[in-house]
């Protein structure tokens, strides 16, 4: 093969590849790119805690939120550790976080640290990046506070505008007042765990070892001090 005929052959390979790059992102919807450029540079308000990991001369943002809408923390603590922590709470990623860096303080290491944006701050939308099963979402707060980032997690390359515009309204909410206090029921929680995050029931009905809180909005079922249905 002939020099040119290699270096033609380099040009189209790597003409190839960018738009396979491309259409793996999700870059081929300009639709999608229009959603992206609409909302960069406004203000916002948080309906998620997003947080910013701090390490080894390097940073990380684990926020992310899932394909149902929830969120989640998930990254690697500290530069020496290769197993990645995730939790569905903030509080229990920084803790996780906590350790680590105490470990890494007694050996004379570098520990690093945390901070984050609290649920219900106002934000500025910095850049928004389209990238291949998920889109990065920097955010600040102000002209020149901290910059961190949160990222839109799709379980597919070729994701549509619906599910982003769903996941991102996990996140973001239009105004102030559009930001309201989540309360996060699991089954398997007892009714005192129910009655701490929801408030206390308009009855209570006790049939041995089965229990039912009967609420305005709904109707929760226990057995044997556990939860195992909602109606």
């Amino acid at each position: 093969m002939t020099t040119s005929m290699k270096r033609y052959s380099l040009v189209v390979l790597l003409t190839l590849g960018t738009l396979a790059n491309a259409w793996g992102q999700g870059k081929m919807d300009p639709a999608i790119m229009a959603w992206a450029d609409s909302l960069t540079g406004q203000e916002r308000w948080l309906k998620v805690d997003v947080l910013k990991l701090v390490d080894s001369g390097n940073s990380k943002d684990p926020t992310n939120i899932d394909m149902k809408g929830h969120v989640y923390y998930r990254a690697a603590i500290a530069g020496h550790v290769t197993s990645v922590t995730q939790t569905t709470t903030i509080e229990d990623f920084e803790e996780a976080a906590r350790v680590m860096y105490d470990r890494a303080a007694i050996k004379g290491e570098k520990p690093g640290h945390t901070w984050k944006y609290a649920r219900g701050t106002k934000v500025r939308i910095d850049e928004i990046d389209l990238s291949n099963e998920d889109i990065k979402i920097e955010i600040k707060e102000g002209e020149k506070g901290k910059k961190t980032a949160l990222r839109l997690k799709f379980e597919k390359k070729e994701y549509t505008l619906d599910e982003v515009r769903r996941l991102y309204a996990a996140a973001f909410a239009d105004s102030e007042g559009g930001v309201v206090e989540t309360v996060n029921i699991e089954l398997g929680m007892t009714p005192e765990q129910v009655i701490a995050a929801k408030g206390q029931p308009t009855s209570r009905t006790n049939l041995g070892p089965k229990v039912i809180l009967t609420y305005k909005d709904m109707k929760m079922i226990f057995q044997d001090d556990k939860l195992v249905d909602v109606q």
